[in-house]
C-alpha cells in the first residue's frame, strides 16, 4: 500500500490541486491529509471528500504523522524534503516493505526535527525546485510509477 500524504496544508487550492494528482493516478492507494489548518481546514478538505467520492478514491484526515503508523500501520514514512543529503526516493521505494508512505510538504513551514524523526527523509529526482506541494507529488508519483515499471508492483 502507497499512501501519498500532505502534511499541513494551508492553502485549499494547493491541496486540491495535489489530491486531484493522487487520485488520478493508479500507483498511490490512498491520500492522506495531516493536520490540515486555516482555509485548507474549512474549505479544502470538504472539496478533497467530494473529489474522492466523486472519483471513488481512499481519503484519510488524519490530526498527527504518527497516525499513518499507529492508525493506518504503515510501516515505513518518507519524508520528502529538498536537500541534498536525504536519501534517494526510489532507494526507498526499492526497500519499503508493505505500508508506504511519502509525505510531502503542504504548507510554507518545514517539517520539524520532530516530525523528521519519525520516518527518512528522501528527496526526488530535482531537489533543486523549490518546495511546491503538485510539483513535489507529481516528481513523487513519477517517480513511483517507474520503479514499478522496472520492479514490478510491491
Amino acid at each position: 500500500m502507497i499512501v501519498l500524504a500532505v502534511y499541513a496544508p494551508t492553502s485549499p487550492q494547493r491541496l486540491l490541486d495535489v489530491a486531484r494528482l493522487a487520485f488520478s493516478s493508479s500507483v498511490i492507494d490512498i491520500f492522506a491529509v495531516i493536520k490540515p489548518s486555516a482555509m485548507a481546514a474549512q474549505v479544502g478538505v470538504p472539496e478533497v471528500g467530494r473529489l474522492a467520492y466523486k472519483m471513488g478514491r481512499r481519503l484519510a484526515i488524519l490530526p498527527q504523522i504518527q497516525d499513518l503508523s499507529e492508525v493506518m500501520g504503515i510501516s515505513t514514512i518518507a519524508f520528502l524534503v529538498h536537500d541534498e543529503s536525504a536519501y534517494s526516493l526510489e532507494e526507498v521505494l526499492q526497500s519499503a516493505g508493505n505500508g508506504l508512505a511519502i509525505v510531502i510538504q503542504g504548507g510554507d513551514t518545514p517539517f520539524t526535527k520532530g516530525d523528521l524523526a519519525l520516518g527518512k527523509p528522501v528527496k526526488h529526482s530535482m531537489p533543486e525546485i523549490p518546495p511546491i506541494p503538485a510539483a513535489d507529488a507529481a516528481l513523487v508519483i513519477e517517480a513511483i510509477s517507474r520503479i514499478r515499471r522496472v520492479h514490478g508492483p510491491r
